[in-house]
Parts: structure tokens; sequence; C-alpha cells
């Protein structure tokens, strides 16, 4: 969802013959969602009833459903906000262009909305977490007790709203400062000299977002004992250096696991609280070698990297569809105005297809990472160390990593067949789980499919360099030939 949000506020609006901002929208807006959040009220009242009626577990569905859709309805409001009625330039208009301010002003009615739907949807989690404490009292294990609903509150809004959004803020501010300053600087500064300045002064926060992730998720050092000694001795056997090991604090109420951090001297390692209490010590020490192969395998670049060839190849074949449309509508003719605006809601949409493509292909090559990672922590558990070239996947070690996936699963309250876009399900990566015991680390299918994820990656962006530097060349002779002086004999 915020991906989408993000998306929605960066991309172009199509002049011409489109609505043009009204202040009755701020009205229409916030009254419109207003609307949203008292029907789900409505509806979360009605099923915390039918809870103590009939049957607590459909009630407790209906209400995550309800909860979702409420969310959805509200990005799709304020999708048609802002490209039917220019929501995003009223507000650029009331506020002015302040770096980011304008782009988080115009997504603050959906954020309002989230926040709402978790201080709503509240007593859903307390029925959950006060079920289970029989069964944990019943079992041993710690208990923890449900926490308040601003607690409840403030974790939603740290791990699903900052987590991803406070570093986009502070890198693409950032990105903008260096950009306005090199224009200051020179006013008629070229394209590549501004986005030049623009990406030198967002590597500084690009390097500190992993320190401000850490400070805003309430980490703490994991004290010392068992526990930490056990996991620095994964993180040296994984061939991973990292600054620190955190604990991170929910109160009991999340069960996972983060690393975090391009540089050693900047990486940690965060798990929370829950996932150390509750799960069995090889369950904590296969998270852990799942979290590390993120950083062993590179994923984060190579994530990149795929997303950048898939948006190259994908615009590559829709250029010249969207030129052959174009081509058509200006032979046309017809009134300028209403020529342009067709022209770019044909820009709009081909931009839409293409980010469209690129999410999907981010949720595919993802979900491979996690298997990756998956296996990579299996072989771990099973003996494999950088130092050792080839070991076999022992049937203890990957069921680690499976009774790992499983106990986090139940411990969510997350069904194990639920596909989820990025991690796929928990059953299907329990069976590939068990379908590498008995492999060589050094013949697992799913690095193959990595590599070539990979090969593919780096051969589509080295063509796109390739072909733009050989256009670049073309235009510049094209010029040079153009302004050349003619002899005449």
């Amino acid at each position: 969802m915020l991906l989408i949000l993000v998306a929605i506020v960066l991309l172009p609006r199509p002049g011409g013959r489109g609505l043009e901002p009204q202040w009755w929208m701020i009205l229409a807006v916030w009254g419109g969602l207003a609307l949203v959040v008292l029907c789900a009220w409505s509806w979360s009242r009605r099923l915390l009833r039918e809870m103590s009626q009939g049957n607590p577990l459909k009630s407790l569905s209906r209400a995550e459903s309800i909860m979702r859709f409420t969310q959805w309805t509200a990005v799709s409001a304020l999708a048609l906000a802002t490209f039917g009625f220019g929501w995003t330039e009223l507000v650029r208009n009331g506020i002015g262009d302040l770096l980011l301010l304008d782009e988080v002003a115009a997504l603050l009615p959906v954020f309002l909305v989230f926040v709402l739907t978790w201080w709503i949807f509240h007593p859903f989690e307390v029925r959950v977490r006060e079920g289970r404490l029989v069964r944990d009292l019943d079992e041993g294990v710690p208990i923890s007790i449900p926490p308040s609903r601003k607690a409840w509150v403030g974790l939603q809004i740290r791990t699903q709203l900052l987590l991803l959004l406070l570093p986009i803020l502070l890198i693409g501010s950032a990105a903008d400062l260096g950009g306005m300053l090199s224009l200051m600087a020179i006013s008629d500064a070229p394209m590549w000299m501004e986005r030049s300045a623009a990406f030198i002064a967002a590597v500084p926060m690009i390097c500190l977002a992993p320190w401000v992730v850490v400070r805003m998720m309430d980490a703490v050092p994991l004290p010392s004992g068992e526990v930490r000694t056990a996991l620095e001795d994964t993180c040296r056997r994984a061939g991973v250096r990292i600054r620190n090991l955190m604990l991170w604090r929910t109160g009991g109420t999340l069960y996972n696991g983060a690393v975090t951090g391009f540089f050693p001297s900047l990486r940690w390692v965060l798990l929370s609280d829950g996932l150390v209490q509750r799960l069995e010590r090889d369950e904590v020490l296969a998270v852990m070698a799942h979290e590390l192969a993120h950083v062993r395998r590179r994923h984060m670049l190579w994530l990149a990297a795929s997303l950048i060839a898939s948006g190259l190849a994908i615009g590559f074949m829709v250029d010249p569809i969207v030129e052959s449309i174009q081509r058509d509508l200006f032979t046309g003719g017809g009134d300028f105005d209403e020529l342009r605006w067709k022209m770019e809601w044909v820009d709009l949409i081909a931009l839409g297809s293409v980010l469209a493509g690129v999410l999907l292909m981010f949720g595919w090559v993802s979900r491979r990472f996690e298997r990756q990672a998956d296996a990579f922590a299996a072989v771990q558990m099973s003996g494999g160390s950088p130092g050792k070239s080839v070991v076999t996947v022992r049937p203890e070690g990957a069921d680690a990593m499976r009774s790992a996936l499983g106990a986090v699963a139940d411990l969510n309250g997350v069904k194990r067949q639920r596909w989820s876009w990025r991690h796929g399900s928990i059953a299907g990566r329990q069976r590939h789980l068990q379908s590498i015991e008995g492999l060589p680390s050094n013949g697992l299918p799913i690095d193959r499919v990595v590599r070539r994820i990979n090969f593919v990656s780096t051969a589509v962006i080295l063509a796109a360099i390739v072909v733009g530097g050989m256009e670049m060349l073309g235009t510049d002779s094209e010029k040079a030939a153009q302004t050349a002086p003619v002899k005449v004999d």
C-alpha cells in the first residue's frame, strides 16, 4: 500500500482537459474518508457483539477483511482525487513546494485512516491475545499482557508506516536539497549535474537510515548470555560482520527478525522480544541465519538491480506502442489542448503499466530471495560456513528453519497456506526446505535460479547503458552535422 501511495503522489498528472484543483476537494476528501472510517467503526461494533454470540474465529476473520478493505478504499479514493481532481496540486498550492512536505501532506488523510483503523480494530487484537493467555499458562511459556490501545497503535505506526516512510523521506529530502543547491550555484546547470548533486547529497542519509530505524524501533543491545554468544557465533560462521545484536522491544506482541544496514559498521540485526522468548534455541538461530543470508547474498543490491532491469525491459517493450499511438493521435489532428491531454494520458498509462510490471517482478524476485535465505539458514544449521566448500543439507538443519517458520506463523496468527506477495506462503516455503534435504550446498536449485536472475538483471542494465550511450553519440553527431559550416564550391 505504501509503495502504491508514494507512486500516486509522484506520478505526473495530465493537464489539458483534466479538472482543475478546487478548494471544495478538501471537504470532499476528508469527508469521504471520514465516512469510510465511520462505516468501519460501525462494522467493528457489530462484529464485537457477534463474537460473544456466534463463531469468534469467523468474526475475527471478517474484522481483518474489513480493516484491509477500509485501508484499500482510502488508497483508491486518494488515487481518484489525485488524477481526477488535482488533489496534490491543491495541497501544493496551499503549502508550497517544500521538499517532500507537500507529498506528505497529500498522503496525510490516508495515513490518518490507517491509524484510525488500527485504533478501531484494537479490541480484536486483545481478544486474540486473551484467548492465547490460557494456552500459554498451560504450556508454561512466558506470557505477555495484551497491549493498551495507545501502545498497540504506536507500534503499528512505527512498524507499518515509519519503518519504510521515514528512510524514504530522509533520503528523498536530502536528494531534493542537493538538486536545489546545484541549481542555486549554477542556474543553468545541466540535468546530469543536478542528478549527480542529488545522489551525492542522498548518500549520507542512505548510510544513516539504518541507525534511524534502530532508534525508531525502540531496540536495545541484546543482553550477554548463552543466546547472544550463540547468535554471535552464527554471524561468524555466516561470514557477516555487524555492529551489534539488538533486542527489538515490542512487549511480546511481535515475532520477527530483521537486518538493516549496508556497511558492517552501520549494520544491526534485530530480533523481537517475542521471538527470543517463544522460539526454541535452534529456531532462533535459524531465523538469525535467514536474516544474515540477505546480507551475505546481497539481496538488497540485487533486488534493486532487478527492479531497474525490469523497468528498463518493460519500458523498452512499451515505448514503441506509445510512440505508435501518439503518432496516430498527432496525424489525426484536432484541438491542440485536447491532443496534448490525450498524449499525456497515454504517457501516464504507459508509466503506470511499467510500474505495475516492476511491482509484479519485485514480488516474484523477492519470493525467490526469501527461499534462498531459507536454504542458506538450512545449510548453516547443517554445519555450513564460508570455510567449508560443500555441506550436505541435513534433515535437522532443514527442520530447524521449517520449524521456525511454522512457529512464527502460529504465533502471529497467520495461516500457513496464506500467500504473501513478498514472501509466498509458509507452507510453500516449508515444502521447499523439505525438497533440499540431502542436497549439497553448492547444488541447490534455488541458488541457480537466483544466479540467473542476477545475470539477466546485469545483462539488461549493461545493454541499456550501451544503447543509451550510442543514442547520445548519435544525437551529438546529428547536432554537429547540423551546426557544421557548409562549403560551397
